[in-house]
């Protein structure tokens, strides 16, 4: 499929405060993943985000999983951290608990 530039400027609103810049590639990804509609097919999912994150609110994510994911998920929350974890230490500290998670020594 090729995608016009206007194709690339799209904003979504899953009904939450902040609406997403998205290119259509990533919303025609999701529709064929159709994870929302699959719970039962996936597994369990750790989520790890900053607390301050200014992207994706904190409290928008914790309703969604809760919602669409009861007991198959868990938050790692980075208390001073925001979205892209550039503060010094913050990109170690997340790529040690990813690597934890995934008992990767």
């Amino acid at each position: 499929h090729n995608f016009s530039k206007k194709d690339l400027d799209l904003t979504i609103n899953l009904g939450y405060a902040t609406q997403l810049l998205v290119d259509s590639k990533f919303v025609l990804d999701l529709k064929n993943l159709n994870l929302e509609n699959q719970p039962e097919t996936n597994n369990f999912i750790y989520i790890l985000q900053g607390k301050q994150d200014n992207v994706v609110n904190a409290n928008d994510n914790i309703s969604f999983f809760q919602k669409h994911y009861p007991n198959k998920h868990k938050f790692i929350f980075f208390e001073n951290a925001d979205h892209r974890f550039k503060k010094p230490g913050e990109l170690e500290k997340i790529i040690s608990d990813t690597l934890s998670i995934l008992n990767i020594d």
